[in-house]
């Protein structure tokens, strides 16, 4: 058994806020040249960047003491507790957890304004998004004494996206749920493909709580459908919870809408797109031109390797390459050697992204134990501009797929 004493000398050590907190992609926290998002932004945003990360800082300390000693309650580590007790400190954890996330989201809203949140998007099956927050998701249900219901299709595509912001907006929204249903109401976590999108699957989140009043809705839908990412409206307007979730949404290219009404509750619905290379082109094209800081151009590249690969080198190097570009380029997989890169840029030169990525490749070789990665070959396919020529962009890699189904027949 654990010593009360030990367990309350951990107290104050622990960051519990931290596994919140998404790693920034190398690119977006360096200086890129003009390429680099944060140069682009303004005194202010960096201000309420610190302001927003020292009060969050600042909360940490005293939540950690009152977590980690109602677990030591909890776990009747300093006596027996009645049941009815048990309840109650299990509402107070909740709400302890709950905040905890709120102070993550204060840390995320100044990450995510700043351009320091990066992207991982891979191959992923939906039934890997969900399985792993279901029991997460039952044991808060649990404590708002609500019925939580789960139904995910079954004949779905795979999908591309980071799972684990993915994981963190269904979690995000079904807590909000929990909330807005209140005690002994009902939440459905549905995922399904799209009525009118065969190449995106939907994930809604229906509760049958009270519908959210028409000011603040028609505020949330105008910020959903504007994705407008500024940080002092984010953390005025919305909740904070939202507007995370509305960014990491944005980040994984989709799209999410909210509907509530009288009798009818509310359901959050978000699109994730499947692993298809045309329609997350497009996808892309919309994104970038959605961003800050005059970016006009699209560039586009594919990256070889020109030996075999086992898979677990397969995926190294497209962990690499992940990794290395910035949240607001897209590297997809068009055969098992070659991986497409689009990257959104200012102008037309690309050469010190490209000579950056050889320069953490070279050092990621001199650095790895064992057998080095195979040579890059980096080819590139032209450059367009966004707004006029994304149609020439999208034919150009349509030809390029063509070229590609053909070689492997």
């Amino acid at each position: 058994m654990v010593n009360v004493s030990e367990r309350a000398a951990e107290v104050g050590t622990r960051s519990p806020g931290e596994q919140l907190i998404v790693e920034a992609n190398a690119l977006d926290t360096a200086s890129n040249d003009e390429t680099d998002l944060s140069t682009v932004f303004a005194e202010p945003a960096a201000t309420m960047q610190r302001f927003l990360e020292n009060v969050s800082e600042d909360l940490r300390s005293p939540l950690t003491v009152l977590k980690e000693f109602t677990s030591i309650i909890l776990d009747g580590l300093a006596g027996e507790v009645p049941i009815r007790q048990q309840e109650y400190l299990q509402v107070i954890a909740e709400s302890v957890e709950e905040l905890e996330a709120m102070v993550g989201s204060l840390i995320d809203v100044s990450r995510l304004d700043a351009a320091m949140v990066g992207a991982y998007r891979r191959l992923c099956g939906a039934s890997e998004l969900v399985a792993p927050l279901r029991m997460k998701l039952e044991k808060k249900a649990a404590v708002h004494h609500a019925r939580f219901e789960v139904c995910v299709a079954d004949d779905l595509p795979t999908l591309f996206c980071d799972p684990d912001q993915t994981a963190r907006v269904i979690t995000h929204l079904v807590t909000h749920a929990f909330r807005n249903a209140g005690m002994n109401g009902r939440v459905h976590l549905r995922v399904r493909r799209a009525d009118d999108d065969m190449s995106s699957v939907v994930c809604e989140i229906k509760d049958d709580g009270p519908a959210i009043p028409s000011e603040k809705l028609r505020l949330i839908q105008e910020r959903f459908r504007s994705n407008d990412h500024g940080a002092c409206a984010s953390v005025a307007d919305l909740d904070l919870s939202l507007t995370v979730t509305m960014q990491l949404v944005d980040l994984n290219l989709g799209e999410i809408v909210v509907s509530s009404g009288p009798g009818q509750g509310t359901v959050f619905s978000f699109t994730l797109p499947a692993a298809e290379p045309l329609m997350l082109a497009q996808r892309f094209l919309r994104y970038s031109a959605r961003l800050r800081g005059g970016l006009t151009m699209a560039a586009m590249y594919v990256i070889r390797i020109n030996e075999t690969a086992d898979a677990a080198t397969l995926a190294d190097i497209g962990s690499f390459l992940q990794h290395h570009l910035r949240r607001t380029d897209l590297v997809f997989p068009i055969e098992p050697h070659a991986w497409l890169v689009l990257l959104p840029i200012v102008g037309k030169d690309t050469g010190v992204m490209m000579r950056r990525l050889e320069d953490a490749w070279s050092e990621s070789n001199a650095n790895r134990p064992g057998r080095s990665l195979p040579r890059l070959s980096v080819e590139s396919r032209g450059c367009w501009d966004i707004e006029q020529q994304g149609g020439e962009l999208v034919n150009q890699l349509r030809r390029l797929l063509d070229a590609c189904q053909q070689t492997s027949m």
